[in-house]
């Protein structure tokens, strides 16, 4: 156990001395600009008070770590953040926090393709530079 323990603590300050590391060599920075003046109809308010609901009473109590982003079609109807990005300095989360999303995308990537293939968009044959 107390190796487990001594382990853990070894990987965490390495990891976050390498993410500093990589923050400070590459300097470059995306600047989203997203427009504040859309207008939202029924059905995107709808989708924004659900989301809000949903945020606020289970998210939120649930001491929720991370960013929460609900879109309808490439509009922005609810954004929020919560928790901190780095315990030992205190910085909460923003809109310019990076996730490791680790293998949650492959789901995406798979269903998507297949949604691809069964619009006849593609062949599942077919080799990936095509």
């Amino acid at each position: 156990m107390l190796f487990f323990i001594l382990f853990s603590a070894i990987f965490y300050v390495l990891d976050s001395k390498i993410e500093r590391s990589i923050s400070k060599t590459d300097q470059k920075s995306v600047v989203l600009s997203i427009p504040t003046d859309i207008t939202l109809n029924e059905i995107d308010r709808s989708v924004q008070q659900t989301s809000k609901k949903y945020y606020e009473e289970t998210l939120r109590r649930s001491r929720f770590n991370g960013a929460i982003l609900v879109a309808r079609n490439g509009k922005i109807v609810f954004e929020e953040y919560s928790g901190l990005k780095d315990v030992l300095s205190g910085d909460a989360i923003d809109s310019s926090t990076s996730f490791h999303l680790a293998s949650v995308s492959k789901t995406f990537t798979a269903m998507s393709i297949l949604k691809l293939f069964e619009q006849g968009s593609i062949q599942l044959e077919e080799s990936v530079s095509h």
